[in-house]
C-alpha cells in the first residue's frame, strides 16, 4: 500500500511532536486539528501506529495514542479510572519490579506497555477537569 504524506497527516504528526510526552484521544486530535476528518484521523493513527511511530494504549474510556519514546528509560503508564488521564512513571522501583517478576516469576516484563489503573490526585480530591 503506497504511503501518502499528506498535509493533514503531517498535521496530527506535529501535534504528537509538539507535545512528545502527552497522550490524545481521537476526540483531542479532532479538537487540536479541526479541519482534517475522522476519518482521515483514523487512518493517520492506523498509518502511524504500523510504522512504530505512535503506540496505542486502552484508556477508560477510548484508546490514547502517543508518540513512540525509543528511549532507553524503563516507565509505566498510570491511567485514572475516573478522568481518563494518562500519565508516565520513571520511578526508580520498575527496575525493581522487572527484576522481582524475572526472579520469582520467570516473567519477563514489557514496561512500555504496562498500564496501571487508579484515581489521580484530583479525582480522588473531587476537583472537575
Amino acid at each position: 500500500m503506497r504511503k501518502y504524506n499528506t498535509k493533514q497527516r503531517h498535521t496530527i504528526l506535529e501535534v504528537f511532536k509538539e507535545h512528545p510526552s502527552k497522550c490524545f484521544s481521537v476526540k483531542d486530535l479532532t479538537d487540536v486539528c479541526p479541519t482534517v476528518g475522522l476519518a482521515t484521523v483514523y487512518r493517520t493513527l492506523s498509518v502511524l501506529e504500523s510504522e512504530g511511530t505512535i503506540r496505542r494504549y486502552t484508556g477508560t474510556d477510548s484508546d490514547l495514542f502517543k508518540l513512540t519514546d525509543n528511549s532507553d528509560i524503563r516507565h509505566m503508564h498510570i491511567v485514572c479510572r475516573a478522568c481518563g488521564d494518562m500519565f508516565h512513571s520513571e520511578c526508580s522501583f520498575i527496575g525493581e519490579m522487572e527484576k522481582h517478576l524475572k526472579s520469582e516469576h520467570d516473567f519477563s516484563l514489557d514496561t512500555a506497555s504496562t498500564v496501571i489503573y487508579g484515581l489521580c490526585g484530583k479525582c480522588q480530591r473531587g476537583e472537575t477537569v
